[in-house]
């Protein structure tokens, strides 16, 4: 239950979703957050949510593709708590469209919230990290090992997400910090947006999940990334661990 106890934890994107359940799941084992997010609503929100759960958090406003931003956000945690000792790299824009319909602009979004995302938030935490540290990228099992048709751009962002990560867990590796990505396959609003304009394809998805149902964030998906940040999984790096009802498993 406090797995994480003392600890202290940014999780990017965490207005919503994924990200709301890793930050309420790592709150309840007793990590202290700092909840970021491009709106001030849904990170004030979500901050709220986890002092609830009896810890410490912090809400601040950052766009994950400006350097500056990511630095400002890590100096915030430094400033407030002292330590930085998890990071999860949660947020990233879905732009759903074939590959001769992407624009321009869009595959820069794809790619600044993405890629760049990860690698702003890595780079701004590292001077902070020490020994025993976490880094979790969020990634998708879908995107990762199955037809991705009309979301072909936002997957090979997701597959330089875990090539990245792959590198600098052997980078960081001899210090001690340790780098993985957890791919989920959960509920979130952004799905319920897009499943009710996609219904068919959806029960498809639905369908597809060997465990018969798409997972909760904080319920399937956050207990996860606790163990990934814990001390039990002291001996595991560089590695894609799937949390996403047996789906990605049969692709």
């Amino acid at each position: 239950m406090n797995a994480l106890e003392g600890k202290v934890a940014i999780v990017t994107g965490a207005g919503q979703g994924v990200g709301r359940g890793i930050a309420l799941a790592m709150a309840g084992a007793g990590a202290s957050i700092v909840v970021v997010d491009q709106y001030v609503d849904r990170a004030v929100a979500t901050a709220a949510a986890v002092g609830a759960r009896g810890v410490s958090s912090l809400a601040t406003v950052a766009d994950v593709a400006l350097p500056d931003e990511a630095r400002r956000a890590v100096d915030e945690c430094i400033a407030t708590f002292g330590r930085l000792d998890i990071v999860v790299n949660n947020a990233h824009e879905v732009i759903p469209g074939a590959v001769l319909d992407v624009t321009d602009d869009d595959i820069e979004t794809l790619w600044s919230t993405g890629l760049l995302g990860v690698f702003n938030f890595m780079k701004a935490a590292r001077p902070h990290l020490t020994r025993g540290a976490s880094v979790i990228n969020i990634v998708s099992s879908v995107m990762l090992k199955t037809d991705t048709s009309g979301f072909a751009l936002y997957a090979a962002t997701k597959n330089a997400i875990r090539s990245l990560t792959r590198t600098v867990a052997v980078e960081w590796g001899g210090d001690g910090i340790r780098v993985n990505a957890l791919s989920p396959q959960t509920t979130s609003p952004a799905w319920e947006q897009w499943a009710a304009a996609n219904r068919r394809a959806a029960n498809t998805i639905r369908a597809e999940i060997p465990l018969g149902y798409l997972g909760d964030a904080e319920r399937d998906v956050g207990p996860v990334a606790v163990f990934l940040a814990s001390d039990a999984a002291r001996y595991i790096t560089g590695s894609v661990v799937l949390a996403d009802g047996g789906r990605g498993h049969l692709r």
